[in-house]
């Protein structure tokens, strides 16, 4: 250690005039003695003790501090990171010593000991989360349920980011369950890593794992229309290049293939399927992927089912009551030639009754309500019904029906939202855009309405915003209370809702909140396509309940993104969202239904979505995050803001288990590992040499301490004996 020491002084006054009063203080403190009948060395001697004083004086102005610069050569730092997971204590090879016991003998090794002396060693542990300080000798328990390594190195990097760090010496087996790698400057530490297990090359490829992650698909799709169904593979415990079929069967047929190609250390591959329905009914699809070498085959089929309509659009009409809205809807209707409208009234004694006035009179009598029967309709409208109109199993199958993709239309009335009506059925809880509060009715009189920025923005009612102004209505429903995912686009101008509508499941549903919109269609003049304004509100409103495919795909689509479906309890969750061009613009929240029945709400914010997601290359979405805390089947929704898009998946949480997997450690993720960062892997046989690969380059570091002089007790006591002893031979000398 080398030191240099320096003097700094700080004067209270400038030093010329501490001078100055130093020579003016020094001749008047001896002329003062000059007239004292004392001998010449009595006068010198109290002259010595005053000027002593004034010295001791002038030091306190000048305030003096002492700087010392020494330079010390400071040890590298070497992070040493421990898997404490409990596949750490497989043994799958019959081996001498299992993988922890292997970790923790090399760490006792004399030879390591002593090349670990040349570096500042600061120890971590790695399981379900980084853990920092562990005392490696004082048998550390391999007990965690989870091995999550890269995010901990990434930690550990940004952790140690002030350090000068060498690098990081990893003891684990490679099982990593992240599904992310390696960010920013934790790419840029050498990684050390002794091999735990003897496992040959060959076997180490029977280890790889292809499975299906994710289908993303229609559940409802038109016939002639083209359909797309996009998949998800990821590989586990492999890095090589690899190529291998992949199929879509329909009812057993071969209809599309496709090669799904991973490229070196690439874990997800996502591929497309494009084809036209050519068949109605209830399709079942099957997806087959053929790799050569797969550790399980299980996971390497998926099956799922399309339900396929025919293209032309027909409705389903109940009515409760024959009204004036009864005939206007139907009259408008019945004249769009692309539509085939079903209508039915309710007779006195319950029974319904055939109204349609079609030239082609398919249905004369009411359908039951059934998966079948429901397919050869896009729009379901329930006019002024009570709830008993329609039995406990026709409101599920409605549900169902929206849900997978069909439309469903609420016109309202004094009997179907009364509480014991057809929108307040507690069957619609989940599916009603609005629920009505105590006290509401039928409120009559002559209002003004108009569209709401929502429905201004909706390009499904662009041909009717070149109204000057809509006809006033004479009767709406209210005060109701909106769903939390509905939109209103049509209000009076109190700001009570008139038109609302919703996303749900695939589906969409809306309620008409008034009984004289029908008025609409007396006095308005045609527009273009020589149509009043009653029917051209009716066509765009249906048009916007079940649009085509294609447009729906294109705009309304959200893709809802896990990485895993099966998580362990309490372990973080990222959650992932790629969605259409106008759902893109609204933005999405989550909404997640817990098993206890309780709800959260999350905002999902924009974000660059890769592999925790798993997606096999970057691409622009919206994630979100949140922990579970209890077991169970939790209710995933992603929704858009306006409540007119949304994608739902299930997440089954469970209790961790240990991790014996009976799996032989991760080489080629290792191998990758020590590659990728300019690190190496070594055989167990030659791990003695590891760290010599790391050279051992001290930094050479400066400290710089500083003190002062002035403020010390002994200056102090210095004034006081001299003042005293001035004192004491003034008194003897008989000056006082």
């Amino acid at each position: 250690m080398l030191k240099i020491g320096s003097l700094f002084l700080s004067p209270v006054i400038p030093i010329w005039l501490i001078l100055l009063c130093a020579i003016l203080f020094a001749g008047l403190a001896w002329r003062t003695y000059a007239f004292c009948s004392l001998k010449y060395s009595e006068r010198w001697i109290l002259w010595c003790l005053r000027m002593l004083a004034f010295g001791i004086l002038a030091v306190l102005l000048l305030q003096p501090s002492r700087r010392e610069t020494s330079s010390e050569l400071e040890k590298p730092v070497l992070a040493v990171l421990l898997d404490l997971s409990a596949s750490m204590r497989d043994n799958p090879q019959a081996e001498k010593m299992s993988r922890a016991e292997k970790a923790l003998a090399f760490l006792k090794k004399s030879d390591i000991r002593k090349q670990l002396e040349n570096f500042r060693v600061q120890y971590f542990a790695v399981g379900s989360s980084l853990q920092e300080g562990i005392d490696a000798a004082a048998d550390p328990k391999f007990s965690e349920p989870a091995s999550l390594l890269a995010p901990a190195i990434n930690q550990l990097a940004e952790r140690l980011r002030a350090e000068p760090l060498s690098g990081l010496l990893l003891l684990s087996d490679g099982l990593d369950q992240s599904s992310v790698w390696l960010e920013g400057r934790a790419q840029q530490i050498p990684v050390l890593i002794p091999e735990l297990e003897n496992i040959p090359l060959e076997q180490s490829l029977l280890q790889q794992d292809f499975s299906i992650e994710s289908v993303h698909y229609p559940r409802r799709a038109l016939k002639q229309w083209e359909v797309k169904v996009e998949v998800t593979i990821r590989r586990r415990n492999g890095s090589l290049a690899q190529t291998f079929p992949v199929e879509l069967l329909q009812n057993g047929s071969m209809l599309r293939s496709s090669e799904a190609l991973f490229e070196v250390n690439e874990n997800f591959r996502k591929l497309e399927f494009s084809f036209t329905a050519e068949e109605l009914g209830n399709q079942l699809y099957q997806l087959n992927m053929l790799p050569l070498q797969d550790a399980d085959a299980g996971n390497n089929r998926r099956e799922f089912v399309i339900d396929v309509t025919d293209a032309r659009k027909r409705i389903l009409y109940l009515e409760g009551t024959p009204r004036w809205e009864f005939k206007y809807l139907k009259r408008s209707l019945l004249a769009e030639k692309n539509q085939q409208l079903n209508a039915f009234l309710q007779s006195g004694t319950g029974a319904f009754l055939n109204f349609s006035e079609s030239e082609h009179q398919e249905t004369l009598t009411l359908p039951a309500f059934s998966t079948e029967s429901l397919r050869d309709y896009s729009v379901v409208i329930l006019g002024d019904l009570k709830a008993d109109s329609l039995k406990e199993e026709d409101y599920r199958m409605l549900a169902a029906f929206v849900e997978k993709g069909g439309a469903l239309l609420f016109l309202a009335g004094g009997r179907s939202c009364s509480p014991d009506g057809v929108l307040s059925s507690p069957l619609f809880k989940e599916l009603a855009p609005v629920v009505s509060l105590p006290g509401a009715q039928m409120r009559e009189g002559r209002f003004s309405v108009d569209f709401t920025a929502a429905g201004r923005s909706q390009p499904a009612f662009s041909d009717l915003l070149s109204e000057l102004r809509l006809p006033p209505l004479l009767s709406f429903w209210g005060p109701v209370e909106n769903s939390a995912f509905s939109t209103v686009f049509l209000a009076a101008a109190d700001g009570s809702p008139v038109l609302l509508g919703r996303r749900y499941g695939q589906g969409r549903a809306a309620v008409i909140l008034s009984d004289s919109l029908w008025r609409w269609q007396l006095g308005s003049e045609s527009g273009g396509s020589g149509k009043g304004l009653y029917g051209r509100f009716l066509t765009q409103l249906l048009q916007w309940l079940a649009p085509g495919l294609q447009t729906q795909n294109e705009e309304d689509s959200i893709q809802l993104l896990l990485p895993s479906q099966e998580v362990d309890l309490r372990a973080k969750i990222r959650m992932g969202a790629i969605c259409g061009k106008r759902v893109s613009g609204s933005g999405l929240a989550c909404r997640i239904l817990v098993p206890d029945g309780s709800s959260l709400a999350l905002p999902m914010l924009p974000a660059q979505l890769g592999l925790e997601v798993g997606l096999p290359a970057p691409e622009a979405g919206y994630r979100c995050e949140f922990v579970p805390e209890q077991e169970g089947t939790y209710r995933l929704q992603v929704i858009s803001r306006d409540g007119l898009s949304s994608e739902e998946a299930l997440l089954v949480v469970k209790q961790p288990v240990l991790e014996f997997t009976g799996a032989s450690i991760d080489r080629r993720w290792l191998q990758r590992l020590a590659k990728e960062t300019g690190g190496v892997m070594l055989p167990w046989e030659q791990a003695g040499t590891l760290l010599k690969k790391l050279p051992v380059r001290p930094r050479r570091v400066d400290i710089v301490r500083e003190y002062s002089l002035w403020n010390k007790w002994p200056w102090l006591a210095g004034l006081i004996l001299l003042f005293s002893l001035e004192w004491y031979l003034r008194r003897k000398w008989d000056l006082v």
